[in-house]
């Protein structure tokens, strides 16, 4: 079998995979217990509720990946 991921395709899942990380490093899930994305206003909420409680360069690393990719 033979798949055909795309260039975009694969740029897309890193930047996800980025995303993902920079999330779980402050105790935030990306994705629900089925592995779905979960909605992101729900997951801003939740970085939004802890961000005050985060140092200024976990702010910066968390606001970059998640607001530039």
């Amino acid at each position: 079998m033979q798949t055909n991921i795309s260039q975009e395709d694969s740029d897309a899942e890193l930047d996800v995979n980025d995303v993902e990380t920079a999330l779980k490093s402050v105790g935030i899930a990306l994705r629900d217990s089925t592995g779905q994305i979960r909605d992101l206003d729900d997951v801003i909420n939740d970085l939004g509720t802890s961000w005050d409680t985060l140092d200024r360069n976990t702010q910066r690393y968390c606001g970059n990946y998640v607001c530039h990719h």
